[in-house]
């Protein structure tokens, strides 16, 4: 077909372009928008070949690709045998807002409407917009010094908004696209099709609370706390947990819930098709993909177009899926905003503070010019009594104000600088110390309504003892506070990886050597008798097995053998056990393979930002050796603080160790292979047994695991207010618990303000054992009522699996022998006496308005201490 293509200057049309050829229209939502074509140099059409440069324009005609305009970015001239060609590659011409620099900076600003936004970053450009839909105003942080394009697409993320081109004018909407009405059948209709699927979010099993743990239990016929999906499988669940800590009603409730549950029961899918079928649809629109295989369909959304606009016998190709993943620009706006607004509150908290204690020292000035005055005399007046006790007042109140951060201060989770901590207790000790001894320097002196030289010189020292011990203070709430705040944002910052850092196996290469047994084989055999020894060197060592007499762990057995006939090993020494005719004989395999790690963007544990290249260990080893317990070996990857990946290998010790080791500190584990020709039972656990094929030969395999309990991928967990004020609503802490003989032992662990209910997850903390990652107890800890109005106490419900493989559910205490009276057993931290007696919410004893997570433990053994350290991770509402 004829190529419509227009070639235009500023001037007007230039030329047509009929040779154009493979012309190719790739549209991505909120992304690339481009075109690309082969253009030839034809005998006679030099002009027109040599006019198509960079800077000049490609159009399409009116009823094609609704007359859209394209700037050409590229031309690369090349040559084959018979003839030259350029291939043309041209962008939408509205990326050419690309090419305007925004020259303003905004630090902040609060509430700002896209119209606003939008007029500010147009003006003084040829391009225009449009605003289809409502947008909330937003507060804008850190905007502006770049390219105008780059600051569209960040207004475009804060404000959640898509993007429509039109030439120079854009339609920031709340939605691009319509909803198509077609449908496609996967594995039916597609010319060819790429289908990628994600688990990670689905849930098929929703339990649902709402205000002060409230749950559709009881409401409507429904028995049970959660509701099931038409999709549940028992066998195979998707089980979750949501939270809507405003709903009080179990209408509202149950409704919230069902919605939530329909868009997430479902996995994540993303189709990669060429199909002429769908040749109707645009970037936006929903469609909807059957899947027939698996029972159920879904509603995707066409996130990338690419087309032939002339041939459309050309299939064109779509991206689709129910899901957008996220990028790591995605993720880095949201960490730049919560930086930004975690920074204005620690300013605003850091002035707080400083007037605290410059109150405190202007109250304690104030007193000590008045004393100076009143002392002059040698005698005090009932009236400068009364004075004295109003500034000894005002002093106590001010310093109460400071004991109160200090508290807060000191207990914060995030101090975590142990000299710093000691310092802080140490300078607060001596002001405390030294405050007493000022007052009762003070209340001798104006005992007896006389001041005498001594008492005048004891109090001016003690006074200035005091602003010694109070600049002493002042410095140590300082240093702590700023190593609280640092560690604040490293906490927002977070670490792990973004997107990427995949592994995968390519170039898989294995080399068999075997050969069947011809007749049994009898302890002590001098010579075996096989099918054939033809690929076998002519002496050496050599493997036997048969699948029916594998020893108690599966260890297959060598033997040395001298010589070889064409279907006899001679001169064998080693055979150690009798072999039936079913068996084999073999070299141990030689498998190698590339592990390759595709790129990624990844926030290291230091809080910087790293590209990471794609990486591949070429030709490494994935065979483990014939004496290994399990027939298992790891092989993990990790990224070190130098951006560099590393490839190690370790045991997994009989199945004992259920994850490789931990990497150096600085690192970010990656993932892992499991390697080997082991066995694994239903769970998916490692056992003893030993895989083989009927004739006793071993079968190797690998498994890669991105498991998240090992791999590091990034959350922003914290939330700014909460780091600055006191408390994390979304937190993970060791806790290292120590309970002598009959004692109970209480912790505090603030929460943040206002919270209600906390969802609790406790395992053991320190190393990467099997059972660390299998047993553990989840729990859902509720806030009892002021004074307990209500009669109902606190909520609190538990499930759990202990070290003996125990498992259950527990609401509230119970009173079980031997334990006595407690909510968790010993055993699922791996102790024999020391329990969970108890779990509350409440107000942190050391500051009242912040909410605190307590646990007691108690131990009711009579002369042994146990000692261990727990890993909490909590999300509270």
């Amino acid at each position: 077909m004829i190529s419509k293509l227009e070639l235009w200057s500023n001037e007007g049309r230039l030329a047509y372009l009929p040779a154009a050829s493979s012309v190719r229209v790739r549209e991505v939502l909120n992304g690339e928008y481009y075109i690309t074509f082969r253009y030839p140099k034809l005998p006679g059409d030099d002009e027109r070949y040599e006019m198509i440069e960079t800077g000049y324009e490609i159009r399409f005609p009116n009823e094609i690709e609704k007359d859209q305009r394209f700037l050409i970015w590229k031309s690369d001239e090349k040559h084959d045998v018979s003839n030259a060609y350029m291939e043309i590659e041209a962008h939408h011409i509205f990326f050419d807002l690309g090419r305007y620099y925004h020259e303003d900076y905004i630090d902040f600003a609060a509430a700002q409407t896209i119209e606003t936004m939008l007029t500010r970053l147009f003006a003084g450009t040829p391009f225009m917009f449009n605003i289809n839909g409502t947008f909330i105003a937003q507060d804008i942080f850190e905007w502006g010094e770049k390219s105008k394009l780059a600051l569209l697409h960040e207004l475009r993320e804060v404000f959640n908004a898509d993007l429509s081109y039109d030439n120079y004018t854009v339609t920031f909407t709340t939605r691009k696209g319509v909803n198509s009405g077609k449908q496609i059948r996967y594995r039916k209709n597609l010319k060819s099709i790429r289908r990628t699927v994600q688990d990670t979010e689905r849930i098929t099993r929703l339990y649902g609370y709402g205000k002060d743990g409230l749950t559709i239990e009881g409401y409507l016929g429904h028995t049970k706390k959660y509701l099931d999906s038409p999709y549940y499988d028992s066998q195979r669940p998707y089980e979750g947990k949501m939270e809507w800590s405003d709903i009080d009603e179990q209408s509202k409730l149950l409704a919230v819930m069902e919605r939530y549950l329909k868009n997430y029961e479902l996995p994540r899918e993303s189709y990669d098709i060429e199909s002429i079928e769908l040749s109707e649809v645009n970037v936006g629109d929903d469609v909807l993909v059957i899947n027939e295989k698996m029972g159920y369909h879904l509603s995707a959304r066409i996130y990338e177009h690419e087309r032939n606009p002339f041939e459309k016998r050309v299939s064109p190709r779509f991206v689709l899926g129910n899901y957008r993943e996220l990028y790591v620009s995605d993720y880095l706006l949201q960490y730049r905003r919560k930086q930004r607004e975690y920074q204005m509150l620690v300013e605003k908290r850091t002035a707080e503070l400083e007037q605290q204690q410059l109150e405190l020292e202007r109250a304690q000035y104030d007193f000590e010019d008045y004393i100076e005055t009143s002392f002059a005399d040698g005698l005090i007046s009932e009236a400068e009594k009364q004075i004295i006790a109003e500034h000894k007042l005002q002093l106590a109140k001010e310093k109460a104000d400071v004991d109160a951060e200090y508290e807060r201060i000191y207990s914060s989770l995030y101090l975590t600088n142990v000299t710093l901590k000691s310092a802080l207790g140490n300078a607060k000790r001596q002001y405390d110390i030294s405050f007493n001894d000022l007052l009762t320097a003070i209340e001798t002196a104006i005992a007896d309504s006389g001041i005498t030289p001594d008492e005048r010189a004891e109090v001016n020292s003690k006074f200035a003892a005091l602003s010694g011990k109070l600049a002493y203070l002042r410095q140590a709430l300082q240093d702590a506070w700023s190593s609280i705040t640092q560690k604040g944002l490293d906490d927002i910052a977070g670490k792990g990886i973004h997107s990427g850092g995949i592994i995968r196996i390519e170039n898989r290469k294995q080399e068999v050597v075997k050969t069947l047994l011809t007749s049994a084989v009898a302890i002590n055999a001098s010579t075996i008798y096989v099918e054939s020894t033809e690929q076998f060197p002519e002496s050496g060592t050599a493997y036997i097995n048969d699948i029916t007499n594998p020893n108690l762990f599966g260890f297959v057995y060598e033997f040395e053998y001298t010589g070889k006939t064409a279907n006899s090993f001679t001169g064998v020494n080693g055979v150690s056990d009798n072999y039936l005719k079913s068996g084999s004989v073999f070299l141990w395999p030689k498998l190698t393979a590339d592990i390759v790690v595709s790129a990624s963007e990844v926030i290291m544990p230091d809080g910087s930002y790293k590209l990471i290249p794609e990486t591949r260990f070429s030709n490494r080893s994935l065979i483990v050796s014939e004496s290994d317990l399990d027939g298992w070996e790891y092989r993990y990857l990790y990224i070190d603080k130098n951006s560099t990946i590393h490839y190690l290998s370790a045991g997994t010790e009989g199945g004992r160790i259920a994850y490789p080791p931990n990497p150096p500190d600085g690192s970010l584990r990656i993932g892992y292979i499991l390697i080997g020709y082991g066995g694994e039972d239903p769970g998916g656990n490692l056992n003893i047994n030993k895989h083989f094929d009927p004739n006793g030969f071993p079968l190797f395999k690998e498994r890669i695991y991105h498991d998240p309990r090992y791999r590091d991928e990034r959350s922003i967990r914290t939330e700014g207010g909460d780091v600055a004020f006191g408390g994390t609503p979304y937190g993970a802490r060791p806790l290292s618990v120590s309970v002598g003989p009959k004692e109970y032992q209480t912790y505090y662990i603030p929460i943040g303000k206002g919270r209600r209910s906390l969802n609790l997850s406790i395992s053991l903390e320190g190393n990467t054992e099997y059972d660390n990652f299998n047993y553990g107890a989840q729990l859902t800890v509720g806030r009892k009522a002021a004074n307990n109005a209500d009669g109902l106490g606190r909520s609190l419900w538990a499930t759990y699996v202990d070290v003996d493989n125990v498992r259950g559910h527990v609401s509230g205490q119970r009173n079980t022998p031997p334990y006595g009276i407690h909510v968790l057993s010993p055993r699922v931290w791996a102790r024999s006496y020391t329990m969970l007696y108890d779990a509350d919410l409440m107000p942190d004893p050391n500051d009242g308005s912040v909410i605190a997570l307590k646990l007691t433990f108690y131990n009711y053994h009579s002369s042994v201490t146990e000692s261990f350290n727990l890993k909490l991770n909590w999300h509270a509402l």
